[in-house]
């Protein structure tokens, strides 16, 4: 008969398929009902006769009809009976209104013409489709209209928690009775953008309160909201005396801009770099105390109400006084750090190495501020912030006072200061990386120049490792910088040098371990050869997993070219080195040697311990190196000046472990080191680290938090047990041979109760917070929200009441919300995101067109969609007199959809559903050439593959540059938690979220990404479904507001029982292999210091806590490593005590049972004793490991030879089919 049969058309589904399609998303959604699917589907063309196929029923065209609903008036007493009538009013009018509809001749939307009725449509039908409208609107067919029902609920209950006030809810319910499978697509039984307003006497009209914020003279006034939504947010408009609630489906909130506050202090980083910078810093001491002075008169009463008020009032002028108080102490520090710098600053002898140490600390900071003025060039700014000087100045006299000479400077506050933890706490986007970065500055010339010419002066560590190669990245732009500075002027000692301190899964732990002969010596391969090598495999594999630098610091392959690894054949011998290919003419670095040298950057966990960076940068996993494996512990320590040896030509520290490794040594290829040799160099001078920067410490909670505060006072009790071997080559506390400890930084956006997480984490007396929160909400004495200019282009702004901060001030991010009743969350979402690409294109293609029409109607659309409000007229005449280019610049800054999912499944549903009607809709409206470019972020994306998501979304058009096509750019970016950390693209201006994150700080983290230089937005599309994400948009503006203040303090919990038992092996190894074999070896002599223990193997461990006193002074580390000799003693005290001792005892019990130990290693006999209290590789590491067997058979049960998974791994984590390709036989067999 000629029809197109296909057999591959056949639609009916097996069991299976209809099984998973019945199945409930993740949600717990259901499908939409729908027609059940023909089991054969035949294309039917239209000239095919009417008799070989269905009728089917037209296709619906939706049209949405404007209702005037009517009012009513109800009281408290009648409620129920007002709201009954009322219903009765409304549907009355509803259907009235469609009625009309109905019978109405309007050509552009009367039912007489459009109305659906229940027909039938054939081929011949189509063919003359005028004919047959014509036919169906003259028929007696009914048009086809929703029986709507709704329902009026007013319920008046006097108020649960004050019974002087009345609880009155007013809702309308759509109680319409459900489609069925006849004619669910036939009708629409929903209200769209409906809303309902309340008129209420001003007197009458009694707030809510916000209880979960904590009250504050600082913001009581915004602790009260004018009603609580019902699926949707409400908003208060004032008519004299009557207050009017409206009901919106998209409630919204904007930040305002926060700026730095205009003083005429100095901020010019390069003017600070000058000799006569001090004068430029005076005024900073007098602007903060007539801040202070000025807000001691700061009114506290404001929204305080009720009988409580005058209560309220003493407890809110008491909080003014303590932080008064506060705001003298952060003053007295300022004070001091500049107090220093000028002392300093009379007895400078100029640039360089310094005649006195008086003068060091004003060089550190002249040089400190000279490479932050590189660092400032290469971004494209060129001042401080307020905040960030002050910071550093503040910080200056715990480094300073480390120099004797500046000890009378150490006071009481200062050292308390010193030995405090200093919480840098600033919104996401302020600059809190260049504070610390400019402080890390500070130290590393300071610390050069008293004396450390080389070893680990900074600690840095990072919660994830994604970020912490975005930071390492950024520190070592920084440390490029302070190189050139410290290489310039003359001070002593090795180049500053980065080590990337994350875990073999990121880089390589040793040189033995498997591929890393795949990285070919500069001797051999040198770096000027990497256009060509880049290609070669295996080679090419390892460059991509370990080649973690994109620029050179020093030059930044501004010539073209690229950066190279090689495994380096001189000092340092073999270390795997990042090299830069540049000329020796365009690259500072290379002009300095002779020979290819590889940047200051180590990036094999070898080369770390034998280098001792300057910076040790990393996870806070590796903590657990500390007590991880003897030869590891060992090394550790030799970082901080505890290496008996160093190569005499490499240069590398050397910690023999066997009797073997001594032969030799000292001798011809090795030097001896101070303290493991009395007479030994003395090369590492006061070698414990000053400074120590834990970045994003809002993540350190849970088990996570637990165990890093556990093994941060582990490594402060192997310090303190090894500083009197250093005899004097350390910094102590005034006239005192107390070391002087760590000063910690920790660096956070989002944090509750830090005093609390700092104390757990740290156990310092006191957590310091910089800077000290302001007397409002949005001011303080470093930042205040921007204000209207004096321009024209401001003057609705500026006729804003002062007082009204929110609406006077400009933005930086608008929050708002949408409710998607009735229909599927994930479909909901990308209907949006669909939406929201299609309105975009629009715009775009307009602007961009250069017909006038077009850009024209491109204007009015904008226009169109200007919110009612005070600054609507502004808005709209700065719209109507920007030019095309301006508009489209702006239309391009939120191209890029950035949509946030809790979890990377829910990713793979939106990146899907959301190019399916990304298509439709732009097919739709005349678009069908366009196509969505997405990507996806998770931590399932490789860093590298971030960071060229990153790059591609950062591109920008040049000036002068064409706009380019929308289908080579990138339009949309689902992403995961991922995103939240680290991840600054100014290009990031339109936030979608797909369900609110469980965490608030993690919405806040997240939803910073926008909005950072421009204004951006940030869309919240709830979950239907959960009941959290409903709430938020309820009270949507009021959430919003104080974000930061609903945040969860951390739950570390230092002293659960299981977190002590689980780190005693790695405490019990720290002790035992590490800091008392160090002991034992600096006590011997020399000629026995080759045959001195080492306690790597387990009958040793058991001869040794055979004695007494060994077990005794064991018990006396790992108590002061759990942190109980800490002041005050925690709770419980004894009982953890007991608890230790219980262990030590079960340690020697079972070290005395032959199989176990069998002259095995200790650390093997902790994994046979207990595989689950053996000692942590992590600070994750709390679960049983498991064993996975290879199987002989595949899915299909075949055979599989053996090596076959191996083979598969291999592919896997080097992630090219290349690589096993070209690998030879001894290296598989080797596999």
């Amino acid at each position: 008969m000629g029809l197109p049969f296909d057999n591959r058309l056949d639609r009916e589904s097996t069991d299976g398929e209809a099984e998973a399609n019945g199945a409930e998303d993740e949600t717990g959604e259901n499908g939409e009902q729908g027609e059940s699917r023909p089991a054969q589907e035949v294309t039917v063309s239209l000239a095919m006769p009417d008799g070989l196929v269905d009728d089917i029923a037209p296709p619906p065209k939706w049209v949405r009809l404007d209702l005037i609903l009517p009012s009513f008036e109800f009281t408290p007493a009648t409620a129920a009976v007002d709201a009954q009538k009322a219903t009765v009013a409304l549907n009355a009018a509803i259907a009235t209104q469609l009625a009309d509809w109905a019978v109405s001749a309007d050509p552009e939307m009367g039912g007489k013409l459009w109305g659906y009725r229940r027909a039938r449509v054939r081929p011949s039908d189509v063919r003359d489709w005028k004919r047959y409208l014509e036919a169906v609107r003259a028929s007696n067919l009914a048009v086809l209209i929703p029986n709507i029902d709704l329902r009026w609920v007013v319920q008046a209950v006097p108020d649960p928690v004050d019974a002087t006030r009345m609880t009155v809810h007013v809702a309308l319910e759509n109680w319409t009775a459900p489609l069925t499978k006849n004619n669910f697509k036939e009708l629409e039984p929903s209200l769209f953008q409906v809303s309902v307003s309340v008129t209420v006497p001003e007197g009458d009209h009694q707030f809510l309160h916000l209880d979960r914020v904590k009250p504050s003279y600082r913001y009581n006034q915004y602790l009260k909201y004018p009603a609580l939504g019902f699926n949707g947010g409400v908003t208060l408009i004032t008519d004299g005396a009557l207050h009017r609630l409206t009901t919106t489906w998209a409630p919204r909130y904007v930040l305002p801009r926060i700026i730095p506050s205009d003083t005429t202090v100095e901020l010019n980083i390069g003017k600070l770099a000058q000799p006569d910078c001090l004068a430029g810093l005076k005024p900073l001491i007098s602007a903060y105390e007539a801040w202070r002075t000025k807000i001691e008169d700061c009114p506290v009463e404001q929204g305080l109400e009720g009988p409580t008020a005058a209560e309220q009032r003493v407890a809110e002028r008491e909080k003014l006084r303590l932080d008064l108080m506060a705001w003298r102490r952060e003053l007295s520090a300022i004070r001091c750090g500049l107090e220093i710098l000028e002392k300093s600053r009379a007895h400078w002898s100029g640039p360089g190495v310094q005649k006195s140490p008086l003068g060091i600390p004003f060089e550190a900071w002249v040089s400190m501020n000279t490479a932050m003025a590189k660092v400032a060039k290469s971004k494209g700014y060129s001042d401080w912030r307020l905040f960030q000087l002050a910071f550093i100045l503040t910080s200056i006299p715990a480094f300073a006072t480390r120099i004797p000479e500046f000890h009378s400077f150490y006071t009481p506050d200062v050292a308390e200061h010193a030995n405090a933890v200093t919480l840098l706490y600033f919104a996401t986007g302020g600059g809190k990386s260049e504070a610390f970065l400019g402080l890390l500055a500070f130290v590393l010339f300071l610390d050069r120049l008293r004396g450390k010419q080389r070893g680990v002066s900074t600690l840095m560590r990072y919660p994830l490792r994604l970020l912490t190669l975005q930071q390492a990245r950024r520190t070592f732009a920084t440390i490029g910088a302070a190189e050139e500075v410290r290489y310039s002027r003359g001070h002593f000692g090795e180049p500053f040098s980065l080590g990337f301190w994350v875990g073999g899964s990121n880089t390589p732990n040793w040189h033995s371990e498997e591929g890393y002969d795949e990285v070919p010596s500069d001797s051999w391969t040198t770096p000027d050869m990497e256009p060509k090598q880049k290609d070669v495999q295996p080679y090419k594999s390892a460059r991509e997993r370990w080649l973690k630098l994109a620029s050179c610091p020093f030059c930044g392959n501004k010539d073209g070219s690229m950066l190279a690894l090689r495994r380096h054949s001189g000092i340092g011998a073999n270390a795997m080195g990042h090299y830069c290919t540049a000329s020796k003419e365009a690259c500072s670095w290379n002009a300095r040697f002779s020979r290819p040298t590889p940047l200051p950057f180590y990036i094999v966990d070898q080369d770390i311990y034998d280098l001792a960076p300057s910076v040790l940068l990393g996870t806070v996993d590796k903590l657990a190196a500390i007590g991880q494996s003897q030869g590891t512990i060992r090394k550790f320590f030799g970082m901080f000046g505890f290496a008996p040896l160093v190569e005499t030509d490499s240069e590398r520290l050397y910690v023999p472990m066997k009797v073997r490794d001594w032969d030799g040594h000292p001798g011809a290829g090795t030097r001896a080191l101070f303290p493991s040799f009395a007479s030994g160099e003395k090369r590492f001078f006061d070698p414990f680290p000053a400074l120590l920067i834990q970045d994003e410490a809002h993540l350190l909670d849970e088990s996570l938090g637990t165990f890093s505060g556990l093994f941060e006072s582990a490594l402060e009790a192997g310090f303190d047990q090894l500083a009197p071997l250093l005899k004097g080559h350390l910094s102590y506390e005034p006239d005192s041979a107390i070391r002087r400890k760590i000063k910690v930084i920790a660096a956070s956006a989002t944090v509750s109760e830090p005093q609390r997480q700092m104390s757990n984490l740290y156990q310092r007396d006191s957590t310091v917070q910089f800077p000290y929160p302001g007397p409002t909400l949005y001011d303080s004495f470093y930042s205040t929200p921007l204000q209207p200019d004096t321009t024209s282009n401001d003057t609705e702004r500026a006729a804003v009441p002062v007082d009204e901060v929110e609406l006077r001030s400009h933005w930086a991010r608008v929050y708002a919300s949408v409710l998607t009743n009735g229909h599927r969350h994930t479909v909901a979402m990308a209907s949006v995101l669909g939406h929201f690409h299609l309105m975009l294109t629009g715009l775009y293609e307009g602007l961009r067109s250069e017909d006038t029409a077009k850009t024209e109607i491109a204007r009015a659309e904008l226009i169109r969609w200007v919110s009612p409000g005070p600054l609507q007229a502004q808005f709209v005449r700065l719209l109507e007199s920007a030019d095309a280019a301006t508009l489209l610049t702006l239309v391009d800054l939120h191209r890029i959809a950035l949509t946030y999912v809790t979890n990377k499944k829910g990713g793979d549903q939106v990146i899907d559903t959301e190019k399916v009607q990304f298509e439709k809709l732009h097919q739709a409206d005349g678009y069908a050439d366009h196509i969505l470019n997405s990507e996806l972020i998770s931590g399932a994306v490789s860093a590298a593959d971030i960071q060229d998501i990153v790059r591609r979304a950062e591109t920008r058009v040049g000036v002068n540059e064409p706009f380019p096509e929308l289908n080579s750019t990138l339009r949309s970016v689902i992403a995961t938690s991922a995103i939240s950390h680290g991840v600054d693209v100014e290009e990031f201006n339109a936030m979608f979220f797909a369900g609110i994150p469980s965490d608030i700080s993690e919405y806040i983290q997240a939803s910073s990404r926008v909005g950072r230089t421009h204004v951006g937005f940030s869309l919240l599309v709830p979950v239907p479904q959960r009941y959290r994400d409903r709430f938020v948009l309820e009270i949507h503006d009021i959430f919003h507001r104080f974000l930061e203040r609903m945040i969860l303090p951390a739950a570390v919990d230092r002293w659960a029982e299981k977190a002590l038992v689980r780190v005693m092996p790695s405490f019990f190894q720290e002790y035992v292999c590490g800091v008392n074999a160090i002991e034992y070896l600096c006590a011997a002599d020399d000629d026995r210091k080759r045959i001195c223990p080492t306690f790597a193997k387990a009958p040793d461990v058991r001869d040794f806590l055979d004695v007494p006193a060994n077990m005794k002074a064991t018990e006396l580390f790992i108590e002061k490593a759990l942190g109980l000799s800490s002041s005050p003693p925690p709770e419980g005290k004894n009982y953890y005590r007991s608890l230790l001792k219980g262990e030590l005892t079960h340690y020697q019990q079972d070290l005395s049972v032959e199989r176990l130990v069998n002259a095995t290693y200790l650390v093997k006999f902790f994994a046979v004793r207990n595989s689950l209290l053996r000692p942590m590789t992590s600070l994750r590491d709390v679960d049983q490991p498991g064993l996975i067997q290879e199987s002989r058979f595949d899915a299909s049960f075949k055979p599989v030879k053996d090596g076959m998974t191996a083979r598969a791994m291999t592919f896997i984590r080097r992630g090219s089919g290349a690589d096993i390709d070209s690998t030879d036989s001894d290296t598989e067999a080797r596999s």
